[in-house]
């Protein structure tokens, strides 16, 4: 009999899969907008509700973006051994797993009924 445990090359364990998928988004995710940069190439003169909206919604990915990058940080180390695995982090791991958005972001996103992957390809191209 084969030994459960061993190496058989019948494909990546979740936590693979799920260390594969969270190195994936982390790589992609963009750098935050510079609010202050941005708010200053704009004169307060011409500051037209759909300018300050657009303020509002680069402030919202910003806040998006930093729990995106917390929250996998923290798996990570959890994955590594490095912390103790949580229930949050688990149900991060949970969402990666079943591809669906996890909860903590979609708190601080756009409602959307994707799955995560299409979910944050359309991520990805709102903040372009």
């Amino acid at each position: 009999p084969r030994d459960a445990s061993s190496d058989g090359g019948g494909g990546t364990s979740r936590e693979e899969k799920i260390k594969q998928f969270l190195d994936e988004i982390v790589e992609k995710l963009p750098d935050e907008f510079n609010m202050m940069e941005i708010m200053a190439k704009v004169p307060l003169e011409e500051r037209t509700p759909y300018v300050v909206v657009a303020f509002q919604e680069c402030e919202r990915m910003n806040t998006l973006t930093t729990e995106m990058r917390r929250s996998l940080k923290e798996l990570d180390l959890g994955l590594k051994g490095e912390l103790t695995i949580t229930s949050n982090m688990e149900a991060l791991s949970n969402s990666l797993f079943m591809d669906t958005v996890p909860e903590s972001w979609k708190k601080r996103a756009y409602p959307s009924l994707s799955g995560l992957t299409i979910w944050y390809a359309d991520l990805l191209g709102r903040i372009k």
